[in-house]
């Protein structure tokens, strides 16, 4: 019997958690801050991703100087 009430809660719980969700969505508010936020992520993923492609190149520039050397010698 009491298993049965918490299968209906939870049930019950899902249900109103999708229309909270749903409600959220529909707000502006939360649509922009959703936006924002996943501005932010991309920008910092680029940033992340740029910098670490700008010290690769630059260990490719002294592995390339090294070498240049090497056959100049």
């Amino acid at each position: 019997m009491a298993e049965n009430k918490g299968t209906i809660a939870t049930g019950a719980a899902t249900v109103a958690q999708k229309i909270f969700n749903t409600v959220a969505k529909a707000n502006p508010y939360v649509l922009l801050a959703t936006a924002v936020i996943g501005v932010a992520t991309a920008l910092y993923a680029f940033s992340s991703g740029t910098d670490k492609a700008t010290q690769k190149e630059k260990e490719l520039q002294r592995e390339a100087e090294a070498t240049k050397k090497k056959l100049e010698e």
